[in-house]
Formats: C-alpha cells, sequence, structure tokens
C-alpha cells in the first residue's frame, strides 16, 4: 500500500505537470485537445477515487454499527443498504458452514485492510491537497513564465518585421541603383564630352601650333623682303648716283664735244647735227632705263607691300584666332576641373555606398545566422518538449492500466471479502503490455546533455511487485492475528444476523461486479484510443508548426539571399 500512495503521488505529480505543459501551438484545436487530456485524466483520477471512497465504505460497514446515522448520499445509503443485506446473509452462511478458525483469519485480515486502507485514504487527501498546491504554483509558475508555445506569437512579429525591413531595404537599393545608373550615364556623358573637348583642345593647339610655324615663315619672309628691299634701294641710289655721274660725265662730254664741235662748225654742219641725234639718242636711251628701273622698283616694291599686308591680316585673323582659342581652352580647363570635381564626388558616393551595402550584407549575414542558430535550438527543444511529451503520455496510459488494474484488484477483493469462502477467489484477468512511444532524441551539438530517460515498469511487474508486498505485509503482522480471535466472538452475533442475507445479495454483487468490470475495460479500451488520437494530434500539431516556421525561415533566407546576390553584382558593376 505504500509503494500504492508513492504511485499515485507519482500519477499526481506527472499528470499535474502534464497538465501544465503547454503545447506548441495556441490553436482552438489544440486547446480543445488539452482540454480532452484534462477532462480524460480528471475522470480516471475520480473514478479510482470513488473506488477508494467505495472501499472505505465497506470498511466503515465492517467497523461501525450500522444502525448510526452518517452523513453520506442517499445513492451511497442504498449502496451501502444492499451491501449491508448481502453481508447479513453471507455472514448467516458462514456461520452455518464455516469454522471458527477461517472466521479469526477474516476478521484479521479485514482489520488489516481497513487499517492499510485508512492510511492509504489520508494519503490519498495529503496528495489531494498537495496537488491543489502544485496547481496553484503552475498557475503562478505559468502566469510568469514565458510558454514554448508561443513560438509563432513571439517570432511572428519579428519575421514581419525583417521581412518588412528587408523590402525597405530593396526598395531603397533599388532607388541608390538607379540613381548609380543615372550617375553613371551622367559621369559617361561628361566623360564623352571631356574626350571631345580633349581632342578640340588638341586640334586647336596642333592648328595654333602650324599657325605659328606660319607666322614666322611670314616673319623671316617678311625680314627677308626688308632686306631684299633695303638691298634694291641702295642699289637704286647707286644707280641712280652712277646714272647722275654719268649722265654729268656725259653732258660734260658732249659739252666738250659741243665746244670743240662749235668751233669747227663752221666748216662742218652735218657733225652737229649727227652730234644732235646722238644726243637725243642717248637722253632717250637713258630715259628708258631709268623709266624701266623705276618701274621694276615700283612694281616690286607694290608686290612687297601688298604681301606685307596680306601676311599681316593673317597675322592679326590668327592673333585673334589663338585668343579665342585660349579663351576656349581656359573655359574647358574650367569644366574640366568641375568635371573632376563632380567624379570625385561620384566616386565617393559609390564608395560609401559599396561600403554600406558591404556592411549591410555582413548584418544580414549574421542575422541570417542568428535566425538558423535559432531555428535550430527551436528544433532542438521542439524534439526535446515533444519526447517529454510522449513520455507524459506513455506515463498516463501505464497509469491509466495500473489504475484498471487496482480497480481490478479492488473489485477481486471487494468480491472475495463478500463471498467470505473458505478459499479466496481469483477474477482471470489478462494484463496486457502497455505501448510505449518514443520519438528519436537529437542531441544539441555544444549543449547541455539531457537527462536520462526514466525507465518504466510494465504492469504486470506492478501487479507482481504490490501482490508480493501485501503478502510480505500480511505475514509480519502477527500480533494483530492474535487479537482478531476476541474481536471475532464479539461480533459473531452480528455476523449471525447478516450471514441470512448473503446469498440474497451475492447474485446482486456478482452482477455489478461484471458490469464494472465491463465499465472499466470500456474506459480503458476508450482511454487507450483517446491516448493515441491525443499522441497523433500532438505529433500532426507539432509537425505543422515546425513545418510552417522552418518555410518562413526559408523564404527569409532566400530572399535575402538573393537580394545579397544583386548586391553583389551592382558592387561588381
Amino acid at each position: 500500500m505504500h509503494k500504492l500512495s508513492l504511485r499515485v503521488r507519482h500519477c499526481c505529480a506527472r499528470s499535474s505537470r502534464f497538465l501544465a505543459f503547454p503545447l506548441v501551438s495556441t490553436s482552438d484545436s489544440d486547446y480543445v485537445l488539452r482540454e480532452r487530456i484534462r477532462t480524460s485524466i480528471k475522470a480516471h483520477v475520480s473514478t479510482f477515487f470513488n473506488g477508494i471512497s467505495h472501499f472505505k465504505s465497506l470498511r466503515t460497514t465492517h467497523t461501525m454499527d450500522p444502525t448510526i446515522p452518517h452523513r453520506r448520499s442517499a445513492h451511497l445509503q442504498q449502496r451501502q443498504s444492499s451491501k449491508r443485506v448481502g453481508m447479513d446473509a453471507n455472514r448467516g452462511l458462514e456461520l452455518t458452514t464455516a469454522a471458527p478458525s477461517t472466521r479469526m483469519n477474516e476478521k484479521d485480515l479485514l482489520r488489516g485492510l481497513n487499517g492499510r486502507l485508512a492510511g492509504f485514504i489520508d494519503k490519498v487527501h495529503r496528495l489531494e491537497q498537495h496537488n491543489q498546491l502544485l496547481e496553484r504554483e503552475i498557475e503562478e509558475i505559468r502566469g510568469r513564465a514565458q510558454s514554448v508555445s508561443c513560438l509563432e506569437e513571439q517570432y511572428g512579429p519579428e519575421l514581419r518585421r525583417m521581412r518588412q525591413l528587408v523590402r525597405d531595404i530593396t526598395l531603397q537599393k533599388h532607388q541608390i541603383e538607379i540613381e548609380h545608373c543615372n550617375l553613371e550615364e551622367e559621369l559617361s556623358g561628361l566623360r564623352k564630352r571631356h574626350e571631345k573637348e580633349a581632342k578640340d583642345r588638341s586640334d586647336a593647339e596642333r592648328s595654333v601650333a602650324v599657325i605659328k610655324r606660319e607666322i614666322d615663315d611670314a616673319y623671316q619672309a617678311k625680314l627677308q623682303l626688308d632686306k631684299k628691299v633695303k638691298v634694291l634701294v641702295e642699289e637704286l641710289h647707286c644707280l641712280k648716283k652712277s646714272h647722275d655721274v654719268e649722265v654729268s660725265g656725259m653732258l660734260e662730254h658732249i659739252q666738250s664735244v659741243d665746244e670743240g664741235y662749235r668751233a669747227r662748225e663752221f666748216g662742218s654742219p652735218g657733225v652737229t647735227a649727227a652730234l644732235r641725234d646722238i644726243r637725243m639718242q642717248l637722253e632717250s636711251h637713258v630715259g628708258r632705263d631709268a623709266q624701266r628701273v623705276e618701274e621694276t622698283f615700283t612694281h616690286q616694291f607694290a608686290k612687297l607691300t601688298e604681301a606685307a599686308e596680306s601676311k599681316r591680316e593673317c597675322l592679326r585673323a590668327s592673333q585673334h584666332e589663338i585668343n579665342d582659342y585660349r579663351r576656349q581652352l581656359q573655359a574647358r580647363d574650367i569644366e574640366l576641373e568641375s568635371a573632376k570635381g563632380t567624379r570625385e564626388a561620384l566616386e565617393k558616393q559609390l564608395r560609401e555606398a559599396e561600403d554600406r551595402h558591404k556592411h549591410d550584407l555582413l548584418h544580414y549575414q549574421d542575422t541570417i545566422k542568428q535566425l538558423e542558430n535559432e531555428l535550430i535550438n527551436c528544433k532542438f527543444d521542439m524534439s526535446g518538449y515533444l519526447r517529454e511529451y510522449q513520455d507524459l503520455l506513455n506515463v498516463k496510459m501505464a497509469l491509466d492500466v495500473e489504475i484498471l488494474s487496482y480497480r481490478k484488484l479492488l473489485c477481486g477483493e471487494e468480491a472475495r471479502l463478500s463471498s467470505v469462502t473458505d478459499s479466496p477467489v481469483s477474477l482471470p484477468y489478462i494484463y496486457h503490455q502497455s505501448p510505449v512511444y518514443t520519438l528519436p532524441s537529437i542531441n544539441r551539438p555544444g549543449g547541455p546533455h539531457r537527462r536520462p530517460e526514466p525507465q518504466y515498469k510494465f504492469v504486470e511487474e506492478i501487479i507482481t511487485e504490490t501482490t508480493r508486498e501485501i503478502i510480505l505485509s500480511e505475514f509480519e503482522d502477527p500480533e494483530e492475528t492474535l487479537v482478531m480471535p476476541k474481536l471475532q466472538c464479539s461480533k459473531r452475533g452480528n455476523k449471525e444476523e447478516n450471514d441470512h442475507s448473503k446469498d440474497s445479495g451475492q447474485e446482486d454483487i456478482k452482477q455489478k461486479r461484471d458490469s464494472q468490470q465491463d465499465n472499466l475495460e470500456s474506459h480503458g479500451s476508450e482511454g487507450k484510443e483517446e491516448s493515441s488520437r491525443i499522441v497523433e494530434n500532438g505529433q500532426d500539431v507539432s509537425e505543422k508548426v515546425s513545418e510552417e516556421i522552418e518555410k518562413d525561415l526559408n523564404d527569409a533566407s532566400t530572399h535575402l539571399k538573393d537580394n545579397l546576390k544583386e548586391k553583389h553584382t551592382s558592387s561588381d558593376r
């Protein structure tokens, strides 16, 4: 009985722990499932306690006076009255058929059973009070602690926030990419413009160099022409001087010849005419030569002046062009400096954007790793909780079977005590092995090891151990057997009166016992079916929740990976 009380305490503790254990999800189906488990456990415990109270009522019928009224319900009083009639009939038969020694043994056995039942009932009451305290503590702990079933509620806002953050980052990334493309287009346009301006500048520089060379050549030609003009002017002066000298010499010679012929003129008049003709011819030749020289000089001077004027105009135009090109070159230099400044600013913005994208990339990789680690931890925790859940279900099923077995034992003991025959009648009952459900255990890498799995015994072993303890306790109570004859003699008169009513109530007791056995078997089968349905529903719910969480995290990780790939491609560009 002590072991039975320990088993009952263990059953109550595990049932309270099971009722306090939250499921993985908080949906309506899981709440209904949990309520069904709670009601089934409470029903089994209440039926077990009803059986114990019924056995206590049998004890009170043997120890107390039936004439004294007690505070019981009408249903219990009817059952006790019917059983009392049956007991009276059985006692009457026992007086006529059984020997005094068997009566003394039965009294001793009843006294020992009554004492053990009283202690067991007290322990049950204490256990009920302890269970109430434990339920209060569990409710307080449940109100303070965060339940594991709130995974979806806990990580749902975080996942939605992360998705919204990913969307915002993708929008920002697209805007930055558009701005980057626009800046690249502007930069390419500026580069083309810069190349064009550089080409124009190089062309202008080449043309300026050519013009400079032409100006130098023109200046050299001008210098040469000036030198030639000076030489020609000097030659002209020399020729004029020589001509004047020749003319003066010729005139002097003519005058001298004139004077000589004048003296002879009187004798030769034709000579003077010939001299006059020669003089006229010489003057005509000299005039023609001077005119020719003057014409050539004027012609060459006009050519030189025209060439100098044309070269001067070309030089003036080239100087104007050089000034224009210089102004354009200065404007291009200013534009080039501004383009270099904008290019440096754009390159700086590009580097800042790349650094920011790298930082965001590292941050998102860290968040992905953290989410993956949290997912792994959640999976491990879910597997542990499911394993504990299966252990509790196995314990519940074992305790249900144990309760049924003890109820069978109590019914058999009640039948044996009610029949009061020479040899106890053992009711045939086939005990089936309770099924044990196990889940594959997954050890977390680098984490603390789980506690070892509890070793559960089969119902047959528990029953054999309890029966062995009962037999040993019966053999260890010799003192009580010595006191029983005195009590048996005092109560023999009451037995003789009550044994007459045993035969009439024995058939009713057998019918009730058969109906109780059928009810117990039906309750056991219903409990097994309900526990199997609970196991299947719990597994389905846990699998659905884990699949949904894993799907959401996989979607988030793939979305982040795609964004990271796009960022890599944009940074490479």
